[in-house]
């Protein structure tokens, strides 16, 4: 067996399989499903044994365990349009991607008949469809950054063999990561920004950790505007600093 993998395709209305392995005409034609309807499908991911998520731009989200078949979850339209879906490994969690905000799901069904089994298994119950996880930036976040929010795709980092530790996504020039130990706990603002070799941990919504490529690490405590004054770091890389704002005593340590 030819142990080329098989790829996961979408239409604006079609799922199907592509298998790069069979001659002529490479889609699989019992791994299939057209609408009739118009559904604007926009992205799509699989988990490790192959169930599949389907997202659109009406904001609606899909989970079926195989192509071919009707979806086992349809969760309604959850706001704006979605522009990236990525799925955990074991099918537990999916995250889905709109301009400014990110949607956490947890798939387990945690009543009725099918309690204890994912989305992509089973329905859930009508009034007991799972609520998303709002992930977004702080208003003083934002207005540390140039631009307007506008985050890519984001995914689940992990390693081989490894369980999901973060989700990334990017805006701009900044890197965001959420820790997502922390997430499933119910902690959403608990998240890094990183830019260049510029790194901003943020924990507390007052303070911004820069840390440049030396390697040190200074807190300033942030007052009442940003960014009027440049702090160079010795190896020329600099990062905006306030003339308002102070360092947080005690705070300068080797990152």
């Amino acid at each position: 067996m030819n142990p080329q993998q098989t790829l996961i395709g979408h239409s604006s209305n079609g799922i199907f399989r592509i298998d790069p392995r069979i001659s002529g005409n490479k889609l699989v034609e019992s791994q299939f499903k057209q609408y009739a309807s118009k559904n604007d499908f926009s992205a799509a991911a699989t988990t490790e044994s192959g169930k599949l998520a389907v997202a659109s731009n009406k904001g609606d989200i899909r989970l079926f365990d195989a192509i071919g078949k009707n979806a086992k979850t349809a969760l309604p339209a959850l706001g704006d349009p979605i522009i990236g879906v990525d799925v955990s490994a074991d099918g537990r969690w999916v995250v889905a991607t709109c301009k400014t905000y990110l949607l956490l799901i947890d798939t387990l069904i945690g009543d009725g008949r099918y309690k204890g089994n994912l989305g992509f298994d089973r329905s859930f119950p009508a009034d007991s469809k799972p609520i998303p996880r709002r992930l977004q930036l702080k208003p003083e976040h934002i207005a540390y950054m140039e631009d307007p929010v506008s985050f890519t795709p984001a995914r689940f980092n992990t390693g081989l063999n490894e369980a999901e530790k973060t989700i990334v996504t990017s805006t701009g020039k900044y890197v965001i990561t959420w820790n997502f130990r922390r997430l499933k706990q119910g902690r959403v603002d608990d998240y890094q920004i990183k830019v260049g070799c510029i790194d901003a941990s943020i924990t507390d919504p007052s303070e911004i950790r820069l840390a440049c490529c030396c390697r040190q690490l200074q807190v300033w405590r942030r007052q009442e505007h940003y960014c009027c004054a440049r702090a160079q770091c010795p190896h020329g890389e600099q990062e905006g600093a306030c003339q308002a704002d102070t360092p947080v005593a005690g705070t300068t340590s080797t990152a």
